[in-house]
């Protein structure tokens, strides 16, 4: 008797069922617990890994399961810099699994990084200094240089290295965020999560990961403390009592000069109508913030536009100097951190950045320069308003990014050069 040939559906079954068994044995498949993801827009590898494996800390499993898998299959890519993923990229996650298995035996970025980084910042010398003995004394392995000017100057240097195509700073903290939407446009910063981030209010975080306010700083009304009598807010600086004694620094050299001209001209309350009064008034431009500071300790102003946390410094120290909050609100400008994607040391930078973003990091920025801090959970200065208790008014910093010379132009026809 012949063996009966099997039926064309039973052939067909048996080869379909053996197909997830062959699969296994594919080049490259994805190991157990593990699958792809493809990057999308404004995706960042921190809410990734907050999806997938259910904390963002846990990111550096994704970068180490990518980078595994692209020895093995050049369709994945090599994630060097975890700040720069790039929507269509594919990447390996692990199951929670083994993330879990990996960050136990996973080094921070804090114990590893060394090296040398350079900064670009317009915060205070004195201020900078102690920030930076106490940044390598927690971290001895890295090690700091900094460059420090005016916003206006350290911006223009920043434009000349542009143009020669060669940054030479890694990082970057000026006054106020329309340079920084300037930056971004151009393409030349990182994009990163820092792990303090998430502390941060979203307003003091940019949308897109490209910066971080490190610090507050407000432009206030200040005074000499004989002065009689005593301002207010903005519209005292039109006071005939004041005439040829008021003072402000320049917005061509002063990135916190700039948003004031930028929110007060913006304001249906003011307009340039107060810049031009204030003229008339004998309102004179100095050079910087620190300027007007010490022409009102000697009386040589009494009154001015002025930044609050040098006001309190120097009273602090005796200097016969006070400021009020304006009654119509402060100009609260997020002073933020940034790294250039060209960094040559990436994780240093990005070491500094989470320690000013710290809650320690946030402490000693209070203590050593009396800034508002940008963390909720960090106490201001003493007799200073924490941050969600500032009146302010609103500063569109993207108009001011694209209206920065007309701004500047403007002013120099009213002030001059």
């Amino acid at each position: 008797m012949k063996a009966r040939k099997p039926s064309r559906l039973l052939s067909l079954f048996l080869v379909l069922s053996l197909l997830p068994i062959v699969g296994l044995g594919v080049a490259g498949a994805a190991p157990l617990g593990q699958e792809t993801y493809t990057v999308q827009k404004d995706d960042n590898l921190w809410n990734i890994a907050e999806k997938y494996l259910g904390s963002g800390a846990a990111y550096p499993a994704i970068v180490d399961a990518t980078n595994k898998k692209h020895a093995e299959d050049p369709t994945f890519p090599e994630v060097i810099n975890p700040g720069l993923i790039q929507p269509g990229w594919k990447l390996a996650i692990p199951s929670k699994e083994q993330a879990e298995e990996f960050m136990a035996g996973y080094v921070p970025l804090e114990a590893k990084a060394s090296g040398k980084i350079t900064i670009y910042t317009s915060v205070p010398e004195k201020i900078m200094d102690k920030i930076r003995a106490d940044f390598e004394a927690r971290y001895p392995n890295i090690t700091l240089d900094v460059f420090r000017a005016g916003t206006g100057k350290v911006m223009a240097k920043l434009a000349a290295e542009m143009e020669a195509g060669a940054i030479a700073a890694d990082l970057l903290w000026v006054a106020e965020p329309s340079s920084y939407e300037a930056l971004k446009d151009k393409g030349v910063l990182l994009r990163f999560t820092p792990a303090e981030s998430a502390a941060l209010p979203a307003k003091f975080r940019d949308p897109d990961g490209y910066y971080y306010a490190g610090r507050l700083i407000n432009m206030i009304v200040a005074y000499n403390a004989d002065v009689e009598p005593k301002p207010t807010g903005w519209r005292d600086l039109l006071n005939p009592a004041y005439k040829g004694k008021v003072g402000m620094a320049t917005p061509i050299k002063s990135g916190a000069a700039l948003a004031t001209l930028g929110a007060l001209t913006a304001s249906e309350d003011f307009g340039w109508k107060f810049y031009e009064d204030m003229a008339a008034n004998g309102a004179m431009q100095l050079k910087s913030n620190g300027k007007v500071r010490d022409q009102l300790a000697t009386g040589e102003l009494a009154v001015g536009i002025a930044l609050d946390y040098q006001i309190r410094q120097a009273k602090a120290k005796g200097s016969p100097v006070d400021y009020v909050w304006p009654a119509e609100g402060a100009i609260l400008i997020p002073s933020p951190v940034a790294i250039f994607n060209t960094s040559q040391n990436p994780d240093a930078a990005r070491v500094f950045v989470n320690y000013v973003l710290s809650k320690d990091g946030q402490k000693t920025l209070v203590e050593l320069g009396s800034f508002i801090p940008v963390r909720a959970d960090v106490d201001p200065p003493p007799d200073t308003p924490g941050m969600t208790e500032i009146k302010s008014i609103p500063v569109d910093w993207v108009s001011i990014k694209e209206n920065t010379e007309e701004l500047k132009d403007k002013f120099v026809a009213i002030y001059g050069e």
